[in-house]
């Protein structure tokens, strides 16, 4: 088994080259929940750095799989962000639908909404992120990220509005 560094390293190098053969391994890295979420997150970077269709779908696999950890999916939907794609969007949409209905998951909520802010100013994209920053059980971390994109220094700008 290759050891964590490598395949960082190695998934890094895959996405600055922007391979289309290289999406497979990088799926299996992606896939294999015996690896660090920081080394899965580097290989879901790469797929989003190659941005083909085919990496959109090994990405669209894990961000909308319940069973895998909120962490991952939030890196994974911050790699559909990255592409650009419309098919990326439509991904991203289809997890906020999802987290509406259950909530929590914060950080997955940020990362799938921000692109849709930024990109398309989307109206359900920029009242998540105001949630985030308003509700008390979100991590700060995350409260911080959602005033970011909205604009606000701080999320407690965000709280008059």
């Amino acid at each position: 088994h290759t050891d964590g560094w490598t395949l960082s390293h190695v998934s890094w190098v895959f996405g600055q080259m922007g391979s289309e053969e290289a999406v497979p391994e990088l799926k299996n890295v992606l896939m294999d929940n015996s690896l660090s979420d920081q080394v899965r997150a580097s290989a879901a970077q790469a797929l989003g750095q190659i941005g083909s269709q085919r990496a959109v779908a090994v990405l669209q696999m894990v961000v909308t799989d319940a069973r895998q950890g909120s962490g991952i999916r939030a890196s994974v939907a911050e790699a559909l962000g990255e592409t650009g794609l419309v098919e990326a969007m439509d991904v991203l949409w289809q997890v906020l639908e999802v987290l509406g209905k259950r909530g929590g998951a914060f950080s997955l909520q940020v990362s799938a909404a921000e692109p849709l802010a930024k990109i398309y100013n989307c109206p359900k994209a920029v009242a998540v992120l105001k949630e985030v920053c308003k509700h008390p059980e979100a991590d700060p971390w995350d409260r911080a990220r959602a005033a970011k994109v909205l604009g606000a220094s701080a999320p407690e700008e965000l709280l008059e509005s």
